[in-house]
Order: structure tokens, then C-alpha cells, then sequence
């Protein structure tokens, strides 16, 4: 079972339904799903003083970085949630992550910052 991600600053009130692989979804952990899909296909690097870089090549500017992979990756997650949150909150389209659309959520009252 996943549990939502909270995001400080953030209020997600999202009841949806979406596809994914075919298969109609109960859309109350919508984010967490795509959050842990596009982690998936992180990329990380380590550089010669052992700090440890990653990005998340579908969306664009997604980058973190720690001292270890552990610390780079809660960076990353971090740095994502971010990312998503704000490019719906615009208005941008958002990449197609493991078939889920998260393009097809409007964010006028779904996202609220506090």
C-alpha cells in the first residue's frame, strides 16, 4: 500500500479516477504513484569527492544531489514534488510517467498553497 507524500506548504485535495495500464485506479494516491514511478528512472552519478548527483530526464530541471545516495535520493523526491506541484499549479504539461497522465487534473482548487 502507498502512503501520500506531504509536500510542506502544499494542500493536495484530489479525489480522481485515472488509467493506468488499462486498469481504473482509485486516484486517492494519484501523486505518490507518479512521484514513485519517475524515481524509478532516475539517473544518478557519483563525483570524485563521493557526493552523489541525479536528475529525472523526462522532467526537465528535475535535479538533486547529497552527500550519499540516500540523502540524494529523498533530494531528488523532493526536488520532483516540487516540480509537479508548481507546473500544475501554471498550467504545464506534464510528462506521461508508467501511463499515469496527471495533465488531466486541474489544479484550480485541487492545489492550495498555505
Amino acid at each position: 500500500m502507498h502512503r501520500a507524500q506531504a509536500v510542506p506548504g502544499v494542500v493536495c485535495k484530489v479525489k480522481v479516477f485515472y488509467k493506468r495500464k488499462g486498469v481504473n485506479m482509485n486516484g486517492n494516491y494519484i501523486f505518490s504513484d507518479y512521484f514513485d514511478a519517475a524515481m524509478t528512472t532516475a539517473e544518478y552519478e557519483t563525483y570524485e569527492d563521493g557526493t552523489v548527483g541525479a536528475r529525472v530526464r523526462a522532467c526537465s530541471g528535475v535535479l538533486g544531489f547529497g552527500n550519499n545516495l540516500e540523502e540524494c535520493k529523498a533530494d531528488l523526491r523532493s526536488a520532483l514534488e516540487g516540480w509537479v506541484l508548481l507546473g500544475m499549479r501554471r498550467g504545464h504539461t506534464l510528462p506521461v510517467v508508467d501511463g499515469i497522465d496527471l495533465n488531466e487534473i486541474h489544479a484550480d482548487e485541487s492545489l492550495v498553497t498555505v
